[in-house]
């Protein structure tokens, strides 16, 4: 009688390690998936979300919208960065780009969509009534807080600006691709009147 119940404890106590084994290994498996998942859609760098993150918002809630006026895109660049890289090198240029990032994630909400493109460039994208309007107000936000941020790298003191130009979808636009086209050119018509402002 006395092995029986010492057995029957013995199964019991290895059945309750199995589960609690089983539990946490499939606990394991799915934190790591899920740190995977963010490592594809987010930008190592700038802690912001990537190209990839950001194309797929732009397929779904872009495309299927038929309004004028109720999407708009935006494309950021830092200004002369490439000569900030060769002056200072890349880890400044590093630097300066998580330094913008932070500042985006400071004056832009989750309703308004904002990633790294590519490069120094970032790429927004705002939903709703007078997207082109309010996303206007938000970037203007983030181009005057880094006018007037005093960059320090080094011992180095460094002025940055930024440029960004926005537009909203139109209804001939057949795919985003060509909406982002049109940022890009305002973004650069701005560049060219000067840099250091949001143009739309």
């Amino acid at each position: 009688m006395l092995y029986q119940i010492l057995f029957a404890y013995n199964m019991a106590v290895s059945f309750a390690f199995l589960v609690m084994y089983i539990y946490l290994f499939e606990n394991s498996i799915l934190q790591k998936e899920k740190m995977l998942e963010n490592m594809a859609e987010m930008d190592e760098l700038t802690k912001l979300p990537n190209r990839y993150l950001m194309q797929n918002w732009l397929t779904v809630t872009f495309e299927n919208s038929k309004k004028e006026h109720d999407r708009a895109i935006a494309m950021l660049d830092v200004d002369v960065f490439k000569n900030l890289n060769d002056v200072y090198g890349h880890n400044c240029g590093d630097y300066v780009l998580k330094t913008i990032a932070g500042k985006i994630r400071n004056h832009i909400p989750e309703s308004t969509r904002s990633a790294r493109w590519g490069g120094e460039e970032f790429l927004f994208l705002a939903s709703g009534k007078n997207a082109g309007k309010v996303l206007y107000t938000q970037l203007e936000n983030v181009r005057q807080e880094v006018e007037q941020t005093v960059f320090e790298f080094q011992g180095q003191k460094i002025n940055v600006t930024i440029t960004a130009g926005i537009i909203e979808k139109k209804e001939s636009d057949r795919t985003f691709f060509e909406t982002i086209e049109r940022a890009d050119q305002c973004m650069y018509e701005g560049k060219r009147d000067g840099k250091n402002r949001v143009v739309w």
